[in-house]
């Protein structure tokens, strides 16, 4: 036996004017019958944020991409990986909580109604705290060189000029304003 529910699809209007257009219904399949319809559907939609989780840990922070070479290693690796995925995430709902807050980089204009942050956006507010405070590091016993962080500091600046601009100067003046005024403090040579 199977249990079918039916989600009805939601008018929606591309523009605030345009025509009033609907999404396929969707479908569920399920084996259980005691759980609420309410809890079954929040449960499918809340697999995308696990879908999205996997992605970040496979592009930004590289689970099997390691360069390894012992066996032993290989298999570690990934585990290594989400765990430290696992604390990222932990420390960022504890300082900064569920929502995005100042703290995090401005987005860019086609990202303005995202209400969490990303793991790129905790990985470069971790690397920035890094920077800032170097005394932070010395505690865990690593050493940033700071001629090097310098230098890093420099090519990602222009990496999100030239990203920024990339998206036309016409969609984010504000953004383009402020990262212009972000590089030229960073990097006055630019």
């Amino acid at each position: 036996m199977v249990r079918l529910i039916v989600i009805l699809p939601v008018p929606y209007r591309q523009t605030r004017m345009g025509k009033l257009l609907y999404r396929e219904p969707a479908y569920l399949l399920t084996t259980d019958f005691d759980t609420q319809v309410e809890l079954l559907i929040q449960m499918y939609l809340d697999r995308w944020e696990i879908k999205v989780n996997h992605r970040d840990e496979k592009e930004i922070l590289g689970v099997k991409q390691a360069q390894v070479r012992t066996p032993t290693s290989v298999e570690r690796q990934p585990a290594l990986v989400v765990a430290a995925y696992s604390v990222l995430l932990i420390a960022a709902l504890m300082v900064h909580g569920p929502e995005r807050t100042a703290a995090y980089d401005a987005l860019p204009c086609w990202r303005r109604g995202a209400r969490r942050a990303s793991c790129l956006d905790m990985v470069t507010l971790l690397y920035n705290e890094c920077v800032d405070n170097p005394k932070l590091l010395s505690t865990t016993g690593l050493h940033q060189d700071s001629e090097a962080c310098c230098a890093r500091q420099r090519h990602d600046a222009r990496w999100r000029w030239q990203q920024l601009r990339s998206f036309g100067a016409t969609q984010c003046p504000n953004s383009m304003r402020r990262l212009r005024r972000r590089v030229e403090l960073t990097t006055p040579w630019l």
